[in-house]
C-alpha cells in the first residue's frame, strides 16, 4: 500500500505501537512502543521485530491500555484503575480481576476508572487487571497490569547501591558449590543476584521457584523463608535481583505479544517475591529492539527503586557487539553493567589493541572501552570468584583489585592506561557467591575491603 497519508519515518523520534508512517514510499504499522536512536538503522524496512508492512494512516487501530495505582498495597485501601483509550469513541469500558467482570464504566465523562477495594489480609496475593473498551463498532482489550496485595506486611526499605559495590550471583541449584540460602549470603556483598528465573511454555513468560534439588542439599528451604530472607536482606541495604539467561537459559523477548508476557509475569514475581529489578544475562541470542522496550516498561511500571543490570559476554560489548544498541537504548534507566571477564578469548581494548584475559590489562582495556559509552558509576568488573567458577579467565583477588585501582585511581596499571581515572567505577560482580563460599570466601575477603578503601 503507498503512504501519501502518512507521516514520514525519522530517526530519533520515538513511535507508538499501531502508529503507521511512511517509508520509501510505502506504509509501515509499529509492532511495539520504540525509540529510533540516531545511528541504530531502526528502519521499517530492515527491522520486522519492530514493524510489519501496510496500514492505513487515515482509520488508526483503536487500542486500550490500562494503568494501576498504587501497584501495591501494605494496608487497607483501594487500588485505582485507568483505562486510556486510542483511535476511536468508546461507549464503555469493562474492567476485570482475573477472568471476573469487576465493574463496567458506560459514561467516561472523567475519564475510564474503576476501582478495587482490600481490607483484610485473607485477600493477599497477585491479581491481575485487564479493561476491555468498546465503541459503537469495535472493541479492543488492554494488556494485563499487576497488583500486589500484602495487608499487615511491609514495604521493602529504600535503599541506594553504595558507591563501591560488590555484587554476586546466588545459584538457585546444586552444581558442586556452596549451597546457601539467601540469609548465609556475607554482609560483603552489597547485590545479590537469583540466578535464574526460567521461560514456561508461553513465549517470553517467566517464571520462578527455589530449586528441589537446592532444597533438598539445604535441609529444606520453602518459598516463605526464601521471600523472609530477601526482606531480611533489604533491611540490611542490600538489594536483590532476578536474573534471565544464563550459560544454558533463554527467554524469546523479540515480538509485542512477548514484551507483554514478561513484562507481566517479570513484574508478577517482582511482587510475589519482593524483587529489587532484572538482570540480563542473555547468553544465547537477544533481540535488542524488544527488550529494550520490555525494559523500559518494566522501570516504567516499577518507578525509581527499580535496578537494571547487564551481564554480557566480552564479545556483546565490543563495538558492534550485539548488546550495544540494547546499552544504549536503557542507558538513562541502567544502574550496572558488569561485563563477563572470562570464558572469553583475546580482545580489542580502546586503544585497539588486542589483549588476552587473565591480565589487569585485560579488564582495564575492557571495562575502558565500555566506558566510552557509560559513566563509570555503571560499570563493574565480572570476575570468577574462584578457579572452578569459570573454565578460563579466573584472576586472583589481587589483580582483580589492581584493576580497580587502575581505573579508579591510575595506580598499579599494567602496560594498559585507561584514558581517564575513573574515581566513581562502581565495583566488581563475581560467578558466584556460592564457588566464592567454596574457596571459604577468598574472593569477598580481599575484594570488598579494597572497594570500600577507593575514594
Amino acid at each position: 500500500m503507498t503512504a501519501a497519508a502518512c507521516a514520514e519515518w525519522a530517526e530519533g523520534n520515538t513511535y507508538t505501537a499501531g502508529q503507521v508512517v511512511s517509508y520509501q514510499g510505502l506504509s509501515y504499522t509499529a509492532l511495539v512502543t520504540h525509540t529510533a536512536y540516531v545511528g541504530t538503522g531502526w528502519n521499517p524496512r530492515d527491522t520486522p521485530s519492530l514493524w510489519t508492512a501496510g496500514g492505513n494512516c487515515g482509520t488508526p487501530a483503536f487500542t486500550v491500555s490500562l494503568s494501576a495505582s498504587p501497584s501495591s498495597i501494605t494496608a487497607a485501601g483501594s487500588i485505582g484503575l485507568t483505562a486510556q483509550l486510542s483511535g476511536g469513541t468508546g461507549t464503555k469500558v469493562e474492567f476485570y480481576r482475573g477472568a471476573t467482570l469487576l465493574s463496567t464504566d458506560s459514561n467516561g465523562a472523567d475519564g475510564w476508572t474503576a476501582s478495587d477495594a482490600f481490607s483484610s489480609s485473607s485477600q493477599n496475593g497477585t491479581y491481575n487487571y485487564t479493561a476491555k473498551a468498546y465503541t459503537s463498532s469495535a472493541n479492543a482489550t488492554s494488556s494485563a497490569v499487576s497488583v500486589s496485595v500484602n495487608i499487615g506486611g511491609q514495604p521493602p526499605p529504600t535503599t541506594t547501591i553504595p558507591k563501591h559495590a560488590l555484587i554476586g550471583y546466588w545459584q538457585n541449584f546444586n552444581n558442586g558449590a556452596k549451597t546457601l540460602r539467601i540469609r548465609d549470603v556475607p554482609a560483603a556483598y552489597d547485590v545479590i543476584i537469583v540466578a535464574f528465573a526460567e521461560q514456561t511454555a508461553t513465549p517470553g513468560q517467566v517464571t520462578f521457584a527455589v530449586d528441589s534439588g537446592l532444597s533438598s542439599a539445604l535441609g529444606g528451604y520453602s518459598k516463605a523463608d526464601f521471600i523472609s530472607d530477601i526482606r531480611a536482606k533489604q533491611t540490611a541495604g542490600k538489594k536483590v535481583l532476578l536474573s534471565i539467561g544464563g550459560e544454558r537459559g533463554n527467554v524469546a523477548v523479540n515480538s509485542s505479544a512477548t514484551i507483554t508476557a514478561f513484562v507481566d509475569s517479570f513484574h508478577g514475581l517482582m511482587n510475589e517475591y519482593g524483587f529489587d529489578g532484572l538482570d540480563i544475562d542473555l547468553e544465547n541470542g537477544i533481540d535488542t529492539a524488544s527488550m529494550s522496550t520490555a525494559a523500559r516498561q518494566l522501570a516504567n511500571r516499577v518507578g525509581t527503586s527499580f535496578v537494571l543490570t547487564m551481564a554480557p559476554q566480552t564479545l556483546d560489548v565490543q563495538q558492534g557487539g550485539r548488546y550495544m544498541p540494547l546499552i544504549n537504548n536503557t542507558k538513562d534507566i541502567l544502574t550496572i553493567v558488569h561485563t563477563q571477564y572470562y570464558n572469553s578469548g583475546a580482545m580489542l581494548g580502546r586503544d585497539g589493541k588486542v589483549y588476552s584475559q587473565g591480565s589487569v590489562d585485560f579488564i582495564t582495556a575492557q571495562a575502558d572501552l565500555l566506558l566510552a559509552t557509560l559513566r563509570a558509576d555503571q560499570v563493574a568488573l565480572g570476575l570468577p570468584a574462584s578457579t572452578q567458577g569459570a573454565g578460563s579467565g579466573y584472576v586472583s583477588p589481587s589483580v582483580v583489585n589492581a584493576a580497580l585501582s587502575c581505573l579508579a585511581l591510575g595506580t598499579n596499571c599494567g602496560s594498559y592506561k585507561p584514558v581517564a581515572k575513573y574515581a566513581s567505577i562502581r565495583g566488581v560482580m563475581d560467578w558466584s557467591i556460592s564457588w566464592d563460599g567454596t574457596s571459604n570466601w577468598a574472593f569477598s575477603n580481599a575484594v570488598e575491603p579494597h572497594l570500600n578503601s577507593l575514594p
